[in-house]
């Protein structure tokens, strides 16, 4: 199954803030420094929030580089929109970071070729997707993705007929799209062609996907670094964290104008 064939929907209102897709609101936080400069769009994880990410935003913002972050529609029980986190797929999650991409990448305060996509655990998987659809995307950063997924439920649900209609999960209920979605899912078949700048992240204590994800997708990717965080798991500690604003920040300049 080849994900990127898949028709994505997507309206919006001509606002900068929310945006507006397939009929509904969008939470999201623009963070502008100056015009025409580098800019990352950030992608939270797994139950998670654009409020996880506000940290690495204000510290980028400091050495002039815009961002945007927000909240997929349906990707956590803190989201407010009125869809239910039983819609959840990848494929929902990619058609709302699709969206953000189409919507900031023409606007001023923008540099076209300097776009970045940041993906946090699931967010990194569908950033790296993303990624595949959009060659205007110069660079990925993903920390502790989740490469590992479709694997994992695969190995806990092997046919459609085993697949619940809704089973809570990390305390967010998922309905079956979610797992039908990973069934037929294959890594190798989903990245490979992007060609730009990719850093990747992973703490060594991490107990929900092994940092060894890693070896999975190095031969797929041309302009590939990772780091190994010592002492780290799945969310880092505030150490970490400052660590991965610094490394972000280094791997933006290190591909970019901004010095």
């Amino acid at each position: 199954m080849k994900l990127l064939t898949f028709c994505y929907g997507r309206r919006h209102d001509g606002k900068i803030y929310p945006l507006e897709v397939d009929g509904f609101k969008m939470h999201g936080v623009l963070t502008v420094a100056r015009d025409q400069a580098p800019f990352v769009i950030f992608s939270h994880g797994y139950n998670g929030t654009e409020k996880n990410l506000t940290h690495h935003c204000q510290l980028l913002a400091e050495q002039g580089i815009n961002s945007y972050r927000f909240d997929f529609l349906v990707g956590s029980v803190n989201e407010a929109s009125e869809m239910k986190t039983e819609e959840v797929t990848i494929l929902t999650e990619m058609r709302d970071l699709l969206s953000v991409v189409d919507r900031f990448k023409s606007q001023p305060f923008v540099d076209p070729n300097q776009l970045f996509l940041f993906g946090a655990s699931m967010g990194g998987l569908v950033s790296s997707l993303v990624a595949e659809a959009r060659k205007e995307v110069a660079g990925l950063f993903l920390m502790f993705t989740v490469f590992s997924v479709a694997k994992d439920w695969q190995q806990q649900y092997q046919t459609k007929t085993a697949i619940p209609d809704r089973l809570v999960f990390w305390g967010m209920p998922l309905g079956r799209p979610f797992f039908e979605v990973l069934l037929d899912f294959a890594l190798e078949d989903e990245i490979g062609s992007y060609e730009g700048f990719v850093y990747i992240i992973h703490g060594d204590k991490d107990t929900v996907v092994s940092h060894t994800v890693t070896d999975w997708v190095k031969p797929l990717y041309k302009n590939l670094e990772v780091q190994i965080f010592l002492g780290e798991g799945h969310g880092f500690s505030k150490a970490g964290e400052e660590k991965t604003s610094e490394v972000l920040r280094q791997f933006i300049q290190k591909h970019t104008s901004i010095k």
